[in-house]
Parts: C-alpha cells; structure tokens; sequence
C-alpha cells in the first residue's frame, strides 16, 4: 500500500509581518532553492500563492508549472494589502469572506492565464462558509484544516476536525498533518514542517500521518531555504532523507494524477 505525501509551500507577500518573508529578493531566493531542491529529489511540490506573490515572481511560477509543480490559492486577507483585509479569513462574514476570495482568485487568473482550483488560507482560519464558497466558486481541492487547532482570536478552531482526506461541502480537503496532543508555543498543533521541530519530530509525524492515510507537509517562505548553512536547509534534507527511506510513501501534488 503507497500513502500520498503532499509537500506544500506558502508564498505570502512580503514584508508584512514576522511570518513573511522580509522583502521580495528573499522571496524569490528562498522559494527558487527549496523548489528546485524538492524537484531535484523527486518530490513535486503544491504551490499555495498569495496575490502579491502571484504578481511578484510570476516567470518564476510559470516556469515551476511547466515542470510539473501545481499552482493554489492562498488566501489570507490581513496579510494581503492587495485584498485590504483586517482580520483573517475565518473571522470574516460570508460576503466579506467571498469579495476576498473573488478578487483573490480575479488576481490569480490574471498573472498565470487559468482559475485556481485549489486553496489554503492563512493562519488555517476558515469555517464551514469557506468550504460552501470554495464549491460555488468550482475549487476541487483544499488543504486548510489543521486538526486540533484552538485559536479562536484567529478563525481558526479545528478541534474535532477529521485528521484524514475527507469531503466538506462537496470539495475534498486535505488536512495538514499534525499531532494535537503536541503543542507549539502559540498553541498551535505540532505540524509537519521542516521550520518545526527536528528529526525525531518529523519522524512521530510522519508515522501519525502514515495512520491518517495521508501526509501533509508545510513550508513557508519566509524561512530561510537558499543559505548553504541555514538550519531550515538543514532540516529539509533530514526530512527528505526520512521521506525517501519510507518506501510506502507516495510524494505527489495536489489533485494527485489520475491512475485508470
């Protein structure tokens, strides 16, 4: 039996907080190395872009598509001056919710020529009238539960939320994957990424993930992937070798290709 392994990346504007990347040079440098080092080891990534980004490195993104990288939306109002958010997505009502994601999506088929058909929001804050929306707007997929997430201050309460692939109003989402009885300082869950934990986390991830039928994996660009020394680097590579060492895991993009 192959588990899918999904690796996924963030691209949110940058220089608008502490979790993005501090200007565009680094953008562009850290989202350049960590997906030509994925597509190196054979591991196709999901590309999750906010407008900004879609705007900024538009040659570079065509370029990763025609080598087989899958292109989402990621939809993050307060991070987003293009979108002129003030709160997250899930503290949003339903029409404010949906102007967000129209203009996201308008700004997206400009710079790539196509809609999107998969989405992530930021911080994971969304709620059941994301999903509804995200089916009125003919999205297939999205990865935005992060199951056992408490922030209420942030939309994003995931406490009972499926740890497994699963259908949510029609569109199937894939979950993030985590470990809720492992907490992060800000109360998030412990989740699988190269920017959490060691080795030995990614490992208990990994096998909790394996038990969920799927994993999902997480990178950011606004941690530091292009220095030669850097310990997100680092931690890629270990977790890659984890990966590659695992012959029942599967890395492929979101929608996985059809197999008939």
């Amino acid at each position: 039996m192959t588990i899918p392994l999904f690796f996924t990346i963030n691209l949110l504007g940058a220089g608008q907080s502490k979790e993005t990347p501090p200007d565009w040079e680094f953008a562009g440098r850290t989202l350049d190395s960590l997906v030509n080092v994925l597509l190196a080891e054979g591991v196709t990534p999901t590309v999750f872009c906010s407008p900004e980004s879609m705007r900024a490195h538009t040659p570079m993104l065509e370029e990763f598509m025609d080598r087989g990288c899958v292109l989402g939306l990621l939809l993050s109002p307060s991070q987003s001056p293009l979108l002129d958010g003030k709160q997250p997505l899930g503290k949003l009502s339903p029409a404010h919710q949906e102007e967000a994601l129209v203009a996201a999506m308008t700004h997206f088929q400009q710079y790539v020529g196509h809609r999107p058909q998969l989405l992530r929001s930021g911080f994971s804050s969304a709620n059941a009238e994301t999903f509804a929306l995200c089916k009125k707007h003919h999205f297939t997929h999205t990865s935005v539960t992060l199951p056992g997430a408490r922030l209420s201050q942030l939309g994003s309460v995931w406490v009972d939320a499926p740890a497994a692939i699963h259908d949510f109003s029609g569109v199937t989402e894939i979950p993030i994957t985590t470990n809720p009885e492992e907490r992060l300082f800000n109360r998030f869950p412990l989740y699988l990424s190269p920017e959490v934990g060691d080795v030995h986390v990614h490992a208990r991830l990994l096998e909790h993930g394996k038990a969920q039928g799927h994993l999902c994996v997480v990178a950011n660009n606004h941690a530091d992937y292009f220095q030669p020394d850097s310990v997100m680097r680092a931690n890629l590579f270990a977790l890659l070798d984890l990966i590659h060492a695992d012959a029942s895991l599967h890395p492929v993009p979101i929608p996985p290709p059809r197999t008939n």
